[in-house]
């Protein structure tokens, strides 16, 4: 009768314990699918700049006689590196989540280079402020430019 109970005991320690374990998990799993959302938004927003600033004007890589190309072609070349590095955390936080979800991966390293990334994010953000204060000063730059030149074909 006692090792009835001592195993019934257990059991259902057991299965608190695997269910503990297991909302942790998934816990773990919404953090690093949170943090992967923030990854592909600062990715998208990065790509849609380089898009728009390579249709808006065409950057003589050549000579950089102009001083618009060259505060294009600086911008792009702020922009390329930071969308690389976010491109590479978005397939490692894929790999982490499914280290997590099919429990392969050493638990420690995992939370330990998930930590990683939300260092190099951490510091990846006064460079990706830099990118959009930037992009909206040429915005703002080329919208005068446009205006300007509405004024000046005005008939007055």
């Amino acid at each position: 009768m006692k090792t009835t109970i001592a195993t019934i005991a257990t059991s259902i320690v057991l299965v608190f314990s695997m269910t503990s374990c297991f909302d942790d998990t998934d816990a773990f799993v919404q953090k690093i699918e949170a943090t992967q959302t923030e990854l592909k938004q600062q990715d998208s927003l990065l790509v849609s700049y380089r898009s728009e600033l390579s249709s808006v004007a065409f950057s003589d890589t050549i000579t950089n006689a102009n001083t618009n190309d060259s505060l294009f072609t600086k911008l792009s070349e702020k922009i390329n590196p930071l969308i690389t590095r976010l491109e590479l955390m978005i397939e490692k936080n894929k790999t982490l989540v499914e280290q997590v979800k099919t429990n392969s991966g050493d638990a420690k390293q995992v939370e330990k280079d998930y930590t990683a990334q939300l260092d190099e994010l951490e510091l990846m953000k006064p460079e990706i402020a830099s990118v959009k204060s930037d992009y909206e000063k040429i915005v703002a730059e080329v919208d005068e430019a446009f205006k300007s030149l509405g004024d000046t074909t005005e008939v007055k």
